[in-house]
């Protein structure tokens, strides 16, 4: 249902309902019915889809606490505390509430605020937002997924980008090469750098001495 709807209000008390919406007044006589705007019976008796399932905005118990204050009932209440007479809030708020039952044009009950305080009416509605709520989920999981997907694939093509990078790099001949030396150790190199220092120059040959002549000669006689 929804604003502009016509509902079929029913009266099953023994007095006449008289009430008002956008500044027509209407009554209902006693066992008898009229064709009210739907926006009337939210008004009236409380929005049927009015629901607690969020925590943090409980609409059908500001609902129920509209209706107990439009019809007198938490006044009601207070005075019979002051004069400390026992009665249930339940059973007091059915007690005052007008009589009255709503109907579509299909001539099915419709189950306000009034007829329902706490929601019993409305398990299958919360199961099928729980359903909706599920496909939404898993939708979710399913985007994530493929997100997770594409950024794995991305890694992979920049890490073969860097190492195609790192392969095609010349080689410089000046920089130090790497020698391996075999300690004697089965599974153990040691690994030196070949670079030339001081200690290991080539060394200019011998040069005798100016006065120096030949080296000096001896003849062994064997007698």
């Amino acid at each position: 249902m929804a604003s502009g709807d016509v509902v079929r209000l029913v009266n099953v008390g023994d007095r006449d309902y008289v009430d008002a919406y956008n500044g027509r007044s209407y009554v209902i006589p006693a066992h008898g019915q009229m064709m009210v705007d739907w926006d009337a019976v939210c008004l009236w008796l409380g929005h049927p889809d009015a629901n607690d399932f969020d925590p943090r905005n409980r609409v059908r118990v500001y609902e129920y606490q509209r209706l107990r204050s439009k019809y007198g009932v938490d006044a009601k209440a207070l005075e019979m505390s002051l004069n400390n007479t026992p009665f249930d809030a339940e059973a007091l708020f059915e007690a005052m509430r007008p009589p009255l039952e709503a109907y579509d044009m299909a001539d099915q009950r419709i189950m306000t605020v009034a007829d329902d305080p706490n929601g019993d009416f409305l398990a299958p509605v919360v199961a099928a937002s729980t359903s909706g709520d599920m496909s939404t989920i898993m939708a979710r999981l399913q985007t994530m997924e493929q997100e997770q997907a594409n950024l794995r694939q991305q890694l992979a093509m920049a890490q073969r980008r860097e190492q195609a990078l790192n392969d095609a790099q010349p080689i410089d001949p000046d920089a130090p090469k790497v020698v391996s030396q075999d300690q004697g150790i089965p599974g153990t190199v040691t690994e030196t750098t070949d670079l030339v220092g001081p200690s290991m120059a080539p060394r200019d040959p011998a040069v005798s001495e100016p006065t120096e002549d030949k080296p000096s000669r001896v003849r062994v006689v064997q007698s």
